[in-house]
């Protein structure tokens, strides 16, 4: 008897229960491709993931790579945020075993490792609210 009014109590609980409200206007995002590289300097995101397997699962379960790909044909997955990525892939096989080429390598793309406001401004270009 006491489990039947729990759980009778326990459903009745969530008719009430509070609910996110809908949405009254859409996201405030746009995606854009960087104009300030053209596409041949893109390389897509399967290239990358091969050095960044963990990086490349994580991001395959991010809203950021349902989106992308439907927008736009180059600048999508890893670029869309890190830029183009075809200099850097090809500067780091020959880096291997070179602490200065590596370091030179990894100036190719851009990793997220500067001031709080530089990083920012990356996300900015697709997330504002203007």
């Amino acid at each position: 008897m006491k489990v039947a009014t729990a759980l009778t109590l326990l459903l009745a609980g969530g008719a009430f229960a509070q609910r996110q409200p809908a949405a009254s206007q859409v996201p405030a995002v746009a995606y854009r491709i960087a104009t300030s590289a053209p596409a041949e300097a893109y390389i897509g995101g399967e290239v990358c993931a091969v050095c960044h397997t963990g990086h490349a699962q994580q991001f395959a379960k991010t809203v950021h790579a349902k989106t992308a790909p439907s927008v736009a044909t180059y600048g999508t997955a890893c670029e869309s945020c890190h830029g183009p990525g075809k200099a850097h892939a090809e500067a780091m096989p020959d880096a291997i075993g070179s602490p200065d080429k590596v370091a030179a390598g990894k100036k190719l793309i851009y990793g997220f490792h500067g001031k709080p406001a530089d990083n920012a401004a990356r996300c900015q270009a697709c997330h504002s609210s203007s």
